[in-house]
């Protein structure tokens, strides 16, 4: 996301890919045309079939407080907690700040960081400790945890009460002119665009 704003601002591109709303400190004249929803699920790997996570326990993880699974209930592992993810100016960085972080909670814990949500995914696949933020469309193989009590599914992510939802679309310098601004109203509209959206996320 951080990549597609910044490209987008510096003119190189017409449009760049985001994952996130626009928050302060981006720049002014951006415009965000979302397409699609989409929601990040907290995932394990499937050796490790946590039930649920709440947001104190996710205070407790992210502040060191909290270092094994042994101090997760419902988690039959003893071993420490992996967490994996991306970047603080990925689409789900943002996510994770403005959803999952309460103010004051110091984030001190280790984190291993990888560029792209497959890559996340394939960590979290092939390590029985991890624990991460993924997209909902690529959780098929990884063991996914509801969160304060609420799954993290189309159903929910559509009717709103699951509360970690993002747009997925592009952002531009002003509103999307010409063949770009076309296109992103057929992106929107066309009853086949919204079908292959429908594939992978909830078109808007």
């Amino acid at each position: 996301s951080q990549s597609g704003i910044a490209d987008a601002e510096r003119g190189i591109v017409e449009a760049g890919m985001v994952a996130r709303n626009l928050i302060p400190g981006d720049p002014a004249d951006l415009v965000l045309t979302p397409v699609a929803l989409s929601g990040v699920c907290v995932v394990t790997n499937r050796a490790n079939p946590v039930p649920a996570i709440t947001r104190a326990q996710i205070q407790d993880i992210l502040a060191a407080r909290a270092t094994g699974w042994s101090q997760i209930p419902g988690s039959p592992r003893t071993d420490p907690i992996v967490l994996v993810g991306l970047g603080p100016t990925s689409g789900t960085g943002a996510l994770l700040r403005e959803v999952f972080v309460d103010v004051g909670t110091p984030l001190v814990a280790r984190v291993v960081t990888l560029a792209t949500e497959t890559q996340v995914r394939d960590y979290v696949a092939q390590t029985p400790a991890a624990l991460a933020l993924l997209d909902q469309a690529l959780v098929g193989p990884l063991h996914v945890a509801a969160y304060e009590g609420v799954g993290c599914s189309r159903a929910t992510i559509r009717n709103g009460t699951y509360p970690a939802v993002r747009p997925l679309g592009v952002v531009t310098r002003g509103k999307p002119r010409g063949a770009l601004a076309r296109f992103l109203r057929w992106a929107r509209s066309s009853a086949k665009a919204r079908q292959v959206i429908r594939t992978r996320y909830l078109p808007l």
